[in-house]
């Protein structure tokens, strides 16, 4: 009865081959929809705007672009716009992967005839799903963020920035797995994500999975500010990671 297309990223590439098929496929979705039928997309995505023109009033964008219809406006406060009303994500909304997130639930329940007072108690309601961005403090006092359920190149990213934008801790560290089903160009997309890791404010980083390889090469050669280590496996960098724990410290998981 309705549709909700939030990216298109290089996931799943060793099945679907290129971005391009991932984006054809994903758009089947539309295919299915009945006559009228709304479909929610992420108008921050190029490939998802393709749509909008076709679609017309069926279409119901959201993100931080400036046409979006349901709109996340920039700045520190958490603030959705829809046909001129402000509506006020509730505090736990706080940074920029949650208000994109959010703004997709939004227009969702708007296209469906839910009330903006509704749309923002819903929001209000939300738990993440296990193992998708779930907090949890660790004995040591430490802040840990596991958020393993899945990894591709856009969500690893969108998940450490979202990471790096919560909380306050001083010392921000990263475990990371491989991420996996990218064919052929795995090993240019780990590289990537190597060479991207290198400049963000962290205060370690451990690579996890013989894929990560390229992504610990990458870090050493883009000299990298804080110490890296990589292993084929997890229990060769558990005692190095649970040295590294304690109050004012923060840890992000993600792996495939």
């Amino acid at each position: 009865t309705s549709a909700v297309l939030t990216n298109v990223q290089p996931a799943h590439l060793e099945f679907f081959g290129n971005l391009e098929t991932v984006f054809r496929t994903k758009s089947e979705l539309l295919e299915a929809l009945p006559p009228g039928a709304p479909a929610v997309l992420c108008a921050d995505d190029e490939n998802l705007r393709r749509h909008l023109p076709a679609l017309g009033s069926r279409a119901w964008s959201f993100g931080f672009a400036a046409d979006s219809r349901v709109r996340v406006l920039p700045g520190p406060d958490a603030v959705l716009v829809f046909e001129g009303a402000e509506l006020r994500l509730p505090a736990g909304v706080s940074g920029p992967l949650d208000r994109l997130n959010a703004s997709a639930a939004a227009a969702l329940g708007l296209a469906l005839g839910l009330s903006p007072t509704e749309v923002r108690a819903g929001l209000a309601a939300y738990e993440p799903a296990p193992l998708r961005f779930a907090e949890r403090r660790h004995p040591s006092g430490a802040r840990v963020v596991l958020d393993a359920y899945n990894a591709n190149p856009g969500s690893m990213r969108a998940g450490l920035e979202a990471f790096l934008a919560k909380g306050d801790e001083s010392s921000r560290l990263a475990v990371l797995g491989d991420m996996k089903e990218l064919g052929r160009e795995s090993a240019r997309l780990h590289a990537e994500l190597g060479t991207w890791l290198a400049g963000k404010p962290l205060a370690g980083v451990w690579l996890v999975g013989p894929e990560m390889e390229p992504a610990a090469e990458a870090l050493r050669a883009a000299r990298a500010p804080f110490p890296v280590a990589h292993a084929a496996g997890p229990a060769a960098l558990e005692a190095a990671i649970r040295a590294r724990l304690g109050r004012g410290t923060a840890l992000y998981l993600k792996a495939s």
